[in-house]
């Protein structure tokens, strides 16, 4: 293998490994947003709990588990239906199992990145190999962000498009 080759492999290899952090951390949010429609059917009951920030999203497992202790507390109160209680708990758990799923991808990202400064024998530098992981971080979370705005703009704008 010629040299550029090796070196786009490695390339590929970085971004698939952080792409395995970003979307399944997007398809463990998309399954919270799921649930909150769930309990949107529940506005009296929803009110008592207040939601949980989105800057949480700074610390994605911070998140689920305090959209996991809001549930369960919804599930205490028993307003919800038995259909809807198993609704809730299935997105949480399927909520929880993707957040893990994208830590993975994250701690795979981060051996990644040593083996690409390794690779093309960049700075050995802590310094430089915890900011380009914070990069990585930072822009896995900003694309879930980023989408999750972009869908909930399109599903409104549809909305309100069928009422007219």
């Amino acid at each position: 293998m010629s040299e550029l080759q090796q070196n786009i492999v490695i390339i590929l290899g970085f971004l698939g490994e952080w792409f395995l952090f970003s979307f399944p951390l997007l398809q463990g949010s998309l399954e919270l947003s799921e649930q909150t429609d769930v309990i949107g059917h529940y506005k009296e009951s929803a009110g008592q709990y207040p939601k949980v920030s989105p800057w949480y999203w700074l610390l994605p497992p911070l998140k689920v588990y305090l959209e996991r202790e809001r549930v369960k507390k919804m599930l205490k109160s028993g307003s919800f239906s038995g259909v809807d209680k198993r609704q809730l708990r299935i997105f949480s758990m399927r909520a929880t199992a993707w957040f893990y799923v994208a830590m993975a991808g994250a701690f795979n990202g981060i051996g990644k990145t040593k083996e690409v400064l390794e690779h093309f024998h960049w700075s050995e530098s802590a310094w430089v190999f915890w900011s380009i992981n914070g990069v990585m971080l930072i822009l896995g979370v900003a694309n879930v962000i980023i989408r999750l705005r972009i869908s909930k703009q399109k599903l409104a704008k549809s909305k309100s498009e069928s009422l007219l």
